[in-house]
């Protein structure tokens, strides 16, 4: 076996300069963000509304199916919106992106609570890295733990469901009727 003793140290050297960089980096984060927090105005939270309790909104889930023909990648996204009164063209939204090995079904609480206080809330479920996927690896159906594209992938598919969020129902969907109110009222 033969260790090649420069290019050790200069991967060892690559390593000190991004770690030397890095503290510089929080250093002056940690500063900008005192800086910010004291010039903030002090909130006396005992004023504002309890946001552990349910919000005043009713809201309706739906599933819909996202393709993204360029990388043949299907994207199940469950939908949480909120029953507004008033015929608001414009609402946050909210993407809470599961973890690796996990699924949106961990977040539907979560989801539920911000769509009853107004937000539409998205919870897409990225293939090849879901609880599904890693199930299969663990029954020796898949050699890989999760695929390498993931982090790859997983940026793109937020991207897909921003965009169709923003452009509405399109040729990316296999559900042109996503903005109807006929999911399940909660």
């Amino acid at each position: 076996m033969w260790l090649d003793t420069r290019e050790i140290l200069a991967v060892t050297e690559k390593f000190a300069a991004v770690q030397k960089e890095t503290k510089a980096f929080v250093k002056t984060v940690a500063k900008l963000t005192s800086t910010a927090a004291y010039r903030e105005e002090k909130v006396n939270f005992s004023e504002l509304s309890d946001i552990r309790k349910k919000g005043e909104y009713s809201f309706y889930q739906r599933t819909i199916m996202l393709q993204d023909a360029q990388r043949d990648r299907d994207l199940s996204v469950k939908f949480y919106y909120p029953l507004l009164p008033t015929k608001e063209t414009s609402i946050p939204v909210v993407v809470i992106s599961h973890g690796l090995g996990s699924n949106g079904v961990n977040f539907e609480s979560l989801a539920q609570h911000l769509a009853s206080y107004g937000f539409a809330v998205a919870l897409p479920q990225h293939p090849g890295s879901n609880y599904e996927y890693i199930q299969k690896f663990l029954a020796a159906q898949t050699k890989d733990m999760f695929l390498g594209n993931e982090f790859i992938d997983r940026p793109l598919d937020i991207s897909l469901l921003l965009t169709y969020s923003l452009r509405g129902a399109d040729a990316t969907t296999r559900d042109s009727s996503f903005r109807e109110p006929t999911g399940s009222k909660m």
